[in-house]
């Protein structure tokens, strides 16, 4: 197996605000409202990837919560890269030889 080069990783820092206004509401009611909300995040989307482009989405990172001898961890990871584009994992991981190693991960949702 070769070892392939990953692209370096550009990360944006956003202001609150702006987070907010990305933030999903609570699903409608109805069907209308629903399309309503959709069309919306579409426009959203689109507005974040022209500002970014080739980027591949938000990611959220979690707190880590540790064990009492801190050689365990727990963490989520969520991905945004559209309205309906993205995923969620809880991580276990623990510390081997200085590294932190992936226990299991969990999928947590999925769009």
């Amino acid at each position: 197996m070769r070892a392939e080069r990953l692209a370096p990783l550009r990360i944006t820092v956003f202001p609150r605000a702006e987070l907010e206004r990305m933030r999903v509401p609570p699903l409608p009611e109805s069907e209308e409202a629903l399309l309503a909300m959709m069309q919306r995040l579409r426009g959203e989307w689109s507005r974040f990837h022209a500002r970014f482009p080739g980027s591949g989405g938000v990611v959220h990172l979690s707190n880590v919560a540790f064990d009492g001898s801190r050689t365990r961890a727990r963490a989520a990871v969520f991905r945004g890269c559209g309205p309906l584009c993205g995923y969620g994992r809880g991580l276990l991981l623990e510390k081997r030889g200085g590294d932190w190693v992936v226990l299991r991960e969990l999928e947590v949702m999925a769009s």
